[in-house]
């Protein structure tokens, strides 16, 4: 099938392709003169209670159905072709060496996923052969290969495991971390919470790289127990990895890793330095938002973005230190020819008596002898977008920019919800 590009493997003897069954042209023949005949397509919309993906859905994904193929290997020593996917819907993956692949498989669950409870079974396909084996059954957290293709990694609700593709072995690897690797954030009923987040395996598959709430840590991978690469929590600042494009073989932690670094209560932004048997550096931490962090192919240059609500975003070059930082675009020159609002951080406790905070934006050239409008925009946590550059538009239903050029506040509080009382959720914060 045209949709997939063929790919050769590793070693050249091998090219993958994708397959698709070819379907017969529908034609007309029931036309008459003058006329449509009997065989035009309706366009009447049928909705089932056994469809998984509601009528909507399907017509927004259409195009992408009809560009699905099965992934297959035509090896080329013998001219065997091997059709390694077996459904449409579902989603094949090779696992780094070539040797197998993955293939979920969704079928069984069909009714869990029409209430956002979704499993999957995870088989293991032969790129040789086609040979089939069910890896993992009734799972949701899936994260495929490590970085040697020999493991594969999952999350359960409460820890992560690895599976080994060649003996089958299934290794707990947080059991022996004694932490809490579950997403704290998480307020959407449901019968799973999922972790905070997963970095990847490293280099050398000896630890999978996981996140607690505000730290990284690496899980050992023969089960043995976990290490704190990171100390936010004290200062509850979140860290995470800084994928930079060069962990395509895993996460390599002989090198200097790069972090970003966000301030739960503070919202300061910024990104960290962790080297193997050294403290983490702080590089920048800045009441900004710092982002899309990148390094040059050749040499120690990095780039990064500053931005916040009343300044654009603007590239940085720095050195691997980012210390001196200078800016090398203006995005918005104009900007200053006009009114703009500002934002600031509000600190509350709601009527659950929960501490919690709200982004405030001030009307355009704020008066404060003057009383003003203010809009309450309340859906989920937005605090942390305090420091978000909003792009004027008139056209964008919820355009804070344009609302405070007319004159108004726009506040946004935190809503930590409750299952079965989202209004009630609401209220209490507002």
């Amino acid at each position: 099938a045209e949709h997939r590009r063929p790919e050769w493997s590793r070693d050249g003897t091998a090219l993958y392709i994708g397959l698709r069954p070819r379907e017969r042209a529908t034609t007309d023949s029931a036309a008459g003169p003058g006329g449509r005949g009997g065989d035009r397509v309706s366009d009447v919309q049928v909705w089932h209670s056994r469809d998984v993906r509601i009528m909507p859905m399907q017509k927004v994904q259409e195009q992408q159905d009809l560009q699905r193929t099965l992934l297959t290997a035509w090896h080329l020593g013998d001219g065997r072709v091997v059709q390694l996917g077996r459904d449409l819907q579902e989603t094949v993956r090779l696992l780094e060496g070539g040797r197998f692949a993955t293939e979920t498989d969704r079928s069984a669950y069909s009714w869990g996923a029409k209430f956002g409870r979704p499993y999957q079974d995870i088989w293991l396909v032969d790129v040789q052969t086609g040979e089939r084996r069910k890896a993992l059954e009734k799972v949701r957290y899936f994260y495929n290969g490590s970085a040697t293709g020999r493991r594969l990694a999952w999350y359960d609700g409460t820890h992560f495991w690895s599976y080994d593709v060649v003996s089958g072995v299934r290794t707990n690897l947080s059991v022996a971390a004694k932490a809490d690797f579950s997403n704290p954030d998480w307020d959407f009923p449901g019968d799973m919470t999922p972790p905070a987040g997963i970095a990847g395996w490293t280099k050398d598959d000896r630890a999978l790289l996981v996140y607690d709430a505000f730290d990284l840590w690496s899980l050992a991978a023969d089960g043995s127990g976990g290490q704190r690469l990171t100390a936010g929590a004290p200062d509850r600042v979140v860290h995470r990895y800084a994928r930079l494009g060069t962990d395509e073989g895993g996460i390599d932690l002989s090198k200097p890793v790069y972090l970003s670094i966000s301030g739960k209560l503070s919202k300061k932004t910024g990104y960290a330095r962790l080297t193997t048997g050294k403290p983490v550096e702080r590089l920048i931490l800045d009441d900004a938002r710092i982002a899309r962090l990148v390094r040059a192919d050749s040499t120690d240059v990095f780039a990064f973005t500053r931005e916040r609500f009343d300044d654009s975003p603007d590239w940085y070059i720095a050195g691997p230190l980012m210390r001196d930082p200078r800016q090398v675009t203006t995005t918005n020159a104009f900007q200053a020819d006009y009114a703009w609002g500002r934002s600031e951080l509000v600190e509350f406790t709601s009527a659950a008596e929960r501490p919690l905070q709200a982004a405030l934006y001030y009307p355009a050239n704020y008066d404060p002898a003057r009383k003003y409008p203010m809009i309450v925009y309340t859906y989920e946590l937005l605090s942390q977008n305090v420091h978000n550059y909003v792009v004027p538009s008139e056209r964008s239903y919820y355009n804070f920019a344009s609302w405070t050029a007319n004159g108004y506040f726009v506040l946004t509080p935190d809503i930590v919800f409750r299952g079965r009382d989202p209004g009630i959720s609401v209220l209490e914060s507002v």
